[in-house]
């Protein structure tokens, strides 16, 4: 089960849990998105999300690609969905794995679209929506 906690709710779970002994994997993660989120790779900058889905993940607290690596694709495709349902879409997913693999999604290789694909099919069935239904190409006249 994904728990999906915004940066500000991590960094205040670190404080009210921070003690003088070991870090915990929870207050490294924090503590590496809070740095990421202020000296990494603005998003802006990448051609895969666009006018909508830019302020979205900027929502979340992700406005850097080292964020996006660090929580990995399915994470934040499941965040994603998770607060916006209307991106339970295959494209929207494969523009985060294509970023984090560094190329344009129009460049997406037919593994990441499966990836994309079988992600969405596996959160329809957890959010209990009807699978997609397949688009048949009509054949031009000749």
């Amino acid at each position: 089960m994904f728990i999906g906690l915004r940066l500000t709710e991590l960094l205040i779970l670190v404080n009210s849990n921070a003690s003088g002994g070991s870090e915990s994997p929870v207050n490294r993660l924090s503590s590496d998105l809070f740095i990421m989120k202020n000296t990494g790779t603005p998003l802006k900058g990448i051609k895969n999300f666009g006018p909508v889905t830019l302020p979205e993940l900027e929502s979340m607290g992700l406005t850097t690609l080292e964020q996006l690596r660090a929580l990995g694709w399915e994470s934040v495709c499941r965040k994603w969905v998770e607060y916006y349902p209307e991106r339970l879409n295959a494209n929207a997913f494969i523009g985060v794995i294509a970023s984090i693999d560094g190329i344009v999604w129009t460049q997406a290789t037919p593994e990441h679209r499966a990836l994309a694909r079988q992600l969405v099919a596996e959160l329809r069935s957890e959010y209990r929506r009807p699978p997609v239904k397949k688009s048949v190409r009509k054949k031009k006249p000749k």
